[in-house]
């Protein structure tokens, strides 16, 4: 009896886990390309201030950004999704710093850097 519950539960049970694996391998490509797409806005936002320039990101930039918010919109709680929304919502030339005249990096980095500890604690 035994035996038979092994061969019919064994296949439900791998598939189960391999969907877990595969679910939890794809969000951590998702934080990852977070990480990569953000960094790329940092580092040219630093870029141009320091020559002292508005930065906006190209358009291939904004379009690799919205394919992974909406894949962090279908893999991650809501409450991780608002954290990302919070983080994307500083993305323009002010860094969301609309009551500061002086725009602060930091403050994005920071917003970022939260946001990417909520992915990866929802992953790992």
């Amino acid at each position: 009896m035994g035996s038979l519950l092994a061969i019919f539960a064994t296949p439900a049970l791998q598939h189960h886990f391999w969907k877990r694996q595969r679910r939890a391998e794809l969000k951590l490509r998702t934080v990852e390309t977070v990480v990569t797409v953000t960094a790329k806005f940092i580092q040219q936002w630093i870029a141009a201030s320091g020559a002292k320039q508005q930065y906006s990101p190209a358009l291939e930039w904004y379009e690799n950004f919205s394919a992974v918010e909406a894949t962090v919109k279908a893999l991650f709680a809501a409450e991780t999704y608002r954290m990302f929304k919070t983080m994307e919502n500083r993305i323009e030339p002010n860094l969301g710093a609309i009551d500061s005249q002086y725009p602060n990096v930091n403050a994005f980095i920071e917003a970022r850097d939260a946001a990417v500890k909520a992915l990866y604690s929802e992953v790992i």
